[in-house]
């Protein structure tokens, strides 16, 4: 038990939002590439909507991922910036007092 000691690793969710960030950005950049696929690559019209079907399949889930990845490093942010406006309503209160027992 950690006697109701709570740590937020700024580094670490630092890093996890810019991680987020980044997928989100990676996932639409594959998406681009997959939407600008050329049929010529391939050849037999068979085989090009096969490659288009899944295109357009992975596509929609890259962007889905994207969009959760997008959301989910504001939320992380979002805690970030709660917990640092929580430690500074902490310690005015701490300094509060203690000029109040002086």
């Amino acid at each position: 038990m950690t006697d109701g000691v709570v740590k937020v690793d700024r580094a670490y969710l630092s890093e996890t939002a810019q991680n987020l960030s980044d997928l989100s950005s990676d996932l639409e950049t594959i998406c681009t590439a997959v939407r600008g696929l050329d049929g010529l690559v391939v050849g037999a019209a068979p085989v090009f909507d096969e490659i288009h079907e899944f295109g357009e399949a992975w596509s929609r889930t890259a962007e889905d991922l994207s969009e959760d990845a997008a959301r989910a490093a504001d939320y992380v942010r979002l805690v970030m910036s709660t917990f640092e406006k929580i430690d500074f309503e902490m310690a005015e209160q701490l300094l509060r007092e203690l000029r109040a027992n002086r």
